[in-house]
């Protein structure tokens, strides 16, 4: 079996036709005009074809798709997020429980929104979580 000259103008041309990722095996049957193709050769074949062109990518271990597919980088202060933090009456996981939910929107690096809520946890609030985090139990 022999790869043609034109490999990878079929496998982008196949990709853009699809507009979607093509499976490992498919990519393989493509390139190879063959409708079998052993598991041990697909992968050989397809990565030769795809890092010799820079039309083409793995979007996966076993999908190829086109590169112009993949995100372009986002920077972090052109990202939008939310942070979240919870306060809870200790560390134990499964035994203790949250006392406070609070998180923050950024956008571009700048405060957005907040939101805060205490949660009665229903067990007493320890001192040393008091201590740490100024929650209070309610008087």
């Amino acid at each position: 079996m022999q790869l043609g000259l034109d490999s990878a103008d079929r496998l982008a041309q196949a990709l853009h036709e699809a507009q979607e990722p093509l499976a490992l095996a498919a990519a393989a049957r493509l390139l190879l005009q063959s409708p079998r193709v052993p598991a041990d050769l697909q992968r050989r074949v397809v990565d030769e074809v795809v890092r010799s062109d820079a039309r083409l990518t793995w979007r996966s271990a076993g999908e190829i798709a086109l590169a112009a597919w993949t995100p372009q980088r986002l920077e972090l202060g052109d990202a939008v997020f939310c942070v979240v933090d919870l306060e809870t009456t200790g560390i134990r996981p499964g035994g203790d429980r949250i006392v406070e939910i609070g998180a923050v929107r950024v956008e571009g690096f700048e405060l957005a929104g907040t939101f805060e809520r205490l949660i009665d946890p229903g067990v007493p609030l320890p001192a040393e979580i008091t201590r740490l985090t100024g929650i209070r139990p309610a008087q």
